[in-house]
């Protein structure tokens, strides 16, 4: 039997440990989060603006053509 509750004790130090670090994780991600979804919409804007200096660019070689 004591080699039970050693084995007992042991996947309870695990379950106590995976807790503690899963714990850590959540808060830290939910620290990054909102610089994530700040770069996540500067990165949105950026491609707007790019999208809009194609068609910029597209139009004024039409017109260039003509």
């Amino acid at each position: 039997m004591h080699g039970l509750d050693e084995r007992y004790a042991l996947v309870a130090a695990i379950q106590e440990e995976v807790t503690k670090q899963q714990q850590e994780s959540e808060s830290d991600l939910a620290k990054a989060e909102p610089a994530l979804m700040a770069a996540n919409a500067a990165l949105n804007t950026l491609n707007r603006v790019m999208d809009l200096k194609s068609v910029v660019l597209y139009d004024n070689l039409l017109h260039y053509k003509s």
